[in-house]
């Protein structure tokens, strides 16, 4: 009677593990890869994201500019495997912000890109993690004591709510260079601007450096924000769209053509602090081409 109940019992479990395999190999191959053999399973991970970018020396602003929209173009949405109507944002972001080379985050400090997706809108919230601030240790709490849901209004309504409490850029150490003071305000501007979904395309924005980049926008066709007429192609030839970076005794300002489909060309000029945390404000604002692409989201 025993020697039955063992045998029976061997038997269960060696159906479950045959249960198991053939369960696992009938699955769609998708992000993790299982590779079925008959001895074992063997799990196969993707390759974490890398992103590399090179400029030649402090002050190539263009180099740079031209090299963080090539990978800012690689990180998209991606429809979730399990939920057809959630979104993932295909960014790893802690090598993505190592591009930034000339920037840091303090070592008390986390910085997290999460991707929120709205139903009619879904964009990145930067959010950033102090250790000993309370607003902080309540949020993680938050979002990694529970399953966190893309589609939960609740916990989003949160996390905006927190993103607009703990400013993440003041975890952010400059290097003090040009190049330095010149990745924070870039990294302030643009630096999450990926994944973008319907109305978040509001903040569409251009940081223009270059001659090139004026003459590429001058010749677009069919695009979608961009229908320059002739006097407007002739008005932005004629804009000087180098970047300036002057270091001073305790700040550093930056001055630089932004370009947006509803306002059009614009100059604004930045002071920041070089004590940390970095504080930055806009001191100069000089509009150059007034234009509005009329779309509506």
């Amino acid at each position: 009677m025993c020697l039955f109940i063992i045998n029976h019992t061997l038997l269960n479990k060696q159906c479950l593990v045959f249960c198991f395999l053939a369960l696992i190999s009938c699955q769609e191959k998708n992000e993790t890869d299982f590779e079925v053999t008959s001895n074992q399973i063997a799990i196969v991970t993707p390759q974490p994201k890398t992103y590399e970018l090179n400029y030649g020396n402090d002050t190539t602003y263009n180099a740079f500019i031209e090299g963080l929209e090539l990978i800012l173009d690689s990180i998209y949405l991606e429809e979730d495997l399990y939920n057809e109507k959630s979104y993932q944002c295909n960014v790893n972001f802690d090598a993505y912000f190592s591009v930034f080379d000339q920037l840091t985050i303090d070592s008390n400090w986390t910085l997290e890109s999460h991707y929120r997706h709205f139903g009619d809108a879904g964009r990145v919230l930067l959010l950033g993690f102090e250790q000993g601030n309370a607003a902080s240790k309540k949020m993680r709490k938050r979002l990694y004591g529970t399953f966190e849901r893309n589609n939960d209004y609740g916990l989003s309504k949160e996390l905006i709510d927190y993103e607009s409490a703990i400013n993440a850029m003041d975890g952010i150490h400059i290097n003090p260079s040009k190049m330095g003071y010149f990745q924070f305000i870039v990294f302030h501007l643009i630096g999450t601007n990926y994944c973008n979904f319907w109305h978040s395309n509001y903040s569409e924005l251009s940081l223009i450096t270059s001659p090139k980049q004026l003459k590429e926008l001058t010749e677009l066709e069919d695009n979608f924000y961009y229908k320059f007429s002739q006097d407007q192609k002739k008005e932005i030839l004629n804009i000087n769209p180098e970047p300036k970076v002057e270091l001073y005794a305790d700040s550093a300002t930056v001055s630089l053509v932004l370009l947006s489909p509803w306002y059009g060309f614009s100059r604004y000029k930045y002071s920041i602090s070089k004590d940390w945390p970095h504080q930055q404000s806009i001191i100069d604002t000089d509009p150059l081409l007034i234009y509005n692409c009329g779309i509506s989201f």
